[in-house]
């Protein structure tokens, strides 16, 4: 349920509720359990350091979070994307630099 009101605030633009609604997804079996390293990136700069984009939800999560990839990339160190792998050839041809 919260998936869905989550949703919804999204598409109508409602961000400061959507993104709540959103996150309930890590603690509601909505999504494999991952141990991931790390800690959660908040957006801020990443010099010297790696950051790893999760794909969690298939092609169109990836090709849809593709177009940031320059916006993130340029906050610091090393980016990492995980999509699947028919999807490489796309994201590797963006030219991030």
């Amino acid at each position: 349920m919260r998936w869905d009101r989550a949703r919804s605030y999204l598409h109508l633009g409602d961000y400061r509720r959507g993104w709540v609604e959103y996150e309930a997804r890590l603690h509601t079996g909505q999504l494999p359990a991952r141990k991931l390293p790390g800690e959660a990136w908040k957006g801020q700069r990443y010099d010297g350091k790696r950051l790893l984009l999760v794909s969690e939800q298939g092609f169109g999560d990836a090709i849809w979070i593709a177009r940031y990839l320059r916006a993130v990339k340029a906050l610091g160190g090393e980016l990492i994307m995980e999509c699947r792998p028919p999807s490489i050839p796309l994201i590797a041809s963006m030219e991030l630099r």
